[in-house]
């Protein structure tokens, strides 16, 4: 399990892309160059949240692709960062409460930060 600061450097929607049922996959690159890619199923609606460009930090669990030789990771949280981001949801430790209703613990953590304004 690892944290990747990186950028989106493309991203690609295939399989059923009515009803977001496609697989969406992104490639991304961080500050040693190396390329990590991710995989969400389900996840066409992501085509209009992420771009090439953009600065995430992921978290998940880091594999080496046999297939295509570089490292991937399915399904990892990720929220999008603005330059002088240091990340609410990853990161660092995070605090988990539970969800209530639609409230996830996400929402709470957002309503809870300290820090508002750096986020």
């Amino acid at each position: 399990m690892a944290t990747v600061l990186a950028e989106v450097r493309s991203t690609k929607v295939s399989g059923f892309q009515r009803r977001n049922l496609g697989l969406f996959q992104a490639t991304f690159t961080d500050a040693s160059r190396g390329v990590l890619s991710a995989k969400w199923f389900h996840g066409a609606y992501l085509n209009d949240v992420l771009a090439p460009g953009q600065k995430i930090a992921l978290f998940g669990k880091i594999e080496f692709d046999n297939y295509s030789g570089n490292l991937s990771i399915m399904h990892p949280e990720f929220e999008i960062l603005s330059d002088d981001d240091d990340g609410l949801h990853t990161g660092r430790i995070v605090p988990i409460y539970t969800a209530v209703g639609k409230v996830t613990t996400r929402v709470f953590r957002t309503l809870i930060d300290p820090h508002p304004q750096k986020h």
